[in-house]
């Protein structure tokens, strides 16, 4: 009877064992396979406005997070005196816009989409120009 037990739990543990391996290897496999596929399409943050002054930032900031826009406020320096506002779009909705050009203008505070322009229009403390109706480009000046 001994002899049964031992064999029996031996056997037992070889099957044990032998699962194991097999669990080992298809979770080794799978882990190949995710890492063959690359990079998921899915969206990508575009930036939609940017401040180069502190009044103008904390209008940015407030434009950007409100719920018409639905934006990220990221500060680019720690005192607050620079940022940018980014926004989530899939890939095909990144059109080539005059994102370099216009910031190179002065201004505390400038949008290039037309729900971040209307925002920052309401949070503008000082004085808000819009480029043109028909492109998503204006300015707040504090």
């Amino acid at each position: 009877m001994k002899t049964f037990i031992r064999t029996f739990s031996f056997l037992a543990l070889a099957a044990c064992l032998a699962v194991t391996a097999l669990n080992v290897t298809a979770q080794r496999q799978s882990g190949k396979d995710a890492l063959k596929a690359g990079p998921t399409p899915g969206p990508v943050l575009k930036p939609i406005g940017s401040c180069n002054t502190t009044k103008g930032c904390k209008a940015l900031k407030a434009a950007c997070e409100s719920k018409e826009v639905g934006g990220t406020f990221k500060p680019a320096k720690p005192d607050g005196s620079a940022g940018i506002c980014e926004k989530s779009a899939s890939r095909e909705d990144l059109p080539a816009n005059d994102f370099a050009a216009a910031s190179k203008e002065s201004g505390d505070a400038k949008c290039f989409n037309h729900a971040l322009c209307g925002a920052l229009k309401k949070t503008c403390k000082g004085t808000y120009n819009q480029a043109n109706s028909n492109v998503p480009h204006g300015t707040c000046k504090d």
